[in-house]
């Protein structure tokens, strides 16, 4: 798809009301010259107030051109600025955006609400006028991708620990409510089925967070095996199903094996997942009962080669659990030693992963040996500690 150029009537217009809605700020370095910076206090934010510290900088200086001091112990950027003559630093530090003021100058309390009332009104006004840039960044592959792989994969073990659990579970004994006058039971509750039906219900959850994992670990992946911006979208990547995403990894008509995995998920997948996340309804008409005379509704399949699930009572069973779980073992087991073992090993350490070519180069040229994407890895870890901490060392 053709960029969209950004119309120019209209930036100027947006960039007019972004400067007469920060009016009443300046860039103001000479407040803070000598030891003046060495005094600052700390000006407390109201939290609902609290703007994203990115846009912030985005506006000021990527926009409105003002200068800025850079890295510092704990702290990203600092924007010297003064609002309506008040002396004051915008930062962005290790715990998020802070406003500082000078001793002598503090602001008060409605003063700093109103000037952020007043910024994060100006930001909705910049996003319009940064979206050609993101766009551009976007389409040049220029962007990160954060690593929720973790997150992921703890919501399907939780899944699948508590189906085993619940499939292994005995039924209670009756429930006695009323007895005979020689005090023998003649009203009572059971209920034989209860954890069984308790592990079909963590059993749909634990596939469909399976499922999701995957969806996210197949794009992880993608820049240890190829990605070339100007070729793909990853955007459009994002949006495809998850059989796209797992042939643009894998080619099926060579890797056998992952063919063979493929097919096991499809089959689950469509058995399964399918039919659950779309209101219990199976494919063409299998969900559905037709009346007929003297019997009444029937299915409308009268035999297939599978189970209707509609018609059991736990649509899947422990068998079935079981069965499941060792296809996704199986796969996990073949992902370690596939052509995406290396970018299993990265996303397996939590790191985000970046698309652009510089990035992509360098992860396919530490995929060269073991050692060499181990020592990579290490770097990797320590730069990203650095960056979270804002220590600057590296």
């Amino acid at each position: 798809m053709a960029k969209k150029a950004p119309n120019p009537k209209l930036q100027d217009k947006l960039l007019k009301s972004l400067r007469h809605c920060l009016k009443d700020f300046t860039n103001d370095f000479d407040s803070w010259e000598g030891d003046a910076f060495l005094k600052q206090e700390h000006v407390e934010i109201p939290p609902n107030l609290s703007p994203p510290p990115y846009i912030v900088f985005l506006t000021f200086v990527g926009i409105l051109e003002f200068r800025y001091w850079g890295r510092w112990e704990k702290t990203a950027w600092m924007i010297p600025v003064s609002y309506r003559d008040v002396p004051l630093l915008l930062s962005h530090q290790k715990f998020g955006f802070r406003i500082h003021s000078l001793p002598q100058s503090p602001p008060s309390s409605e003063l700093v609400r109103e000037m952020l009332v007043q910024l994060n009104r100006s930001l909705r006004i910049a996003d319009g006028l940064l979206q050609s840039d993101i766009q551009e960044q976007l389409e040049n592959g220029h962007i990160t991708v954060v690593n929720s792989y973790v997150k992921l994969s703890n919501m399907y073990k939780f899944f699948r620990d508590s189906a085993k659990r619940s499939y292994k579970r005995k039924p209670s004994n009756p429930k006695v409510f009323k007895r005979d006058e020689a005090g023998n039971p003649i009203a009572s509750v059971y209920s034989p089925w209860k954890y069984k039906t308790e592990g079909f219900y963590y059993s749909v959850a634990m596939i469909d967070a399976f499922f999701s994992r995957l969806e996210h670990l197949l794009i992880l992946t993608i820049p240890f095996v190829r990605f070339d911006a100007s070729k793909y979208s990853l955007p459009s990547l994002i949006n495809s199903n998850w059989t796209e995403k797992y042939k643009f990894i894998f080619d099926l008509t060579s890797d056998k094996v992952a063919l063979r995995h493929y097919e096991q998920l499809r089959n689950i997948k469509d058995r399964y997942r399918n039919i659950f996340s779309h209101g219990f309804f199976q494919k063409d008409e299998a969900s559905l009962f037709v009346h007929m005379p003297v019997v009444g509704a029937i299915p409308a399949y009268l035999s297939t080669p599978e189970e209707n699930i509609q018609l059991s009572i736990v649509p899947i069973s422990q068998i079935a659990f079981r069965q499941i779980c060792q296809a996704f073992d199986s796969f996990d087991r073949f992902i370690r030693s596939s052509n995406i073992r290396f970018g299993m090993r990265f996303v397996e350490a939590g790191l985000d992963v970046a698309f652009d070519s510089n990035s992509v180069s360098k992860y396919l040229e530490a995929t060269e040996s073991d050692a060499k994407f181990y020592n990579f890895i290490e770097y990797q870890s320590c730069l990203c500690d650095s960056v979270t901490n804002m220590d600057w060392w590296i």
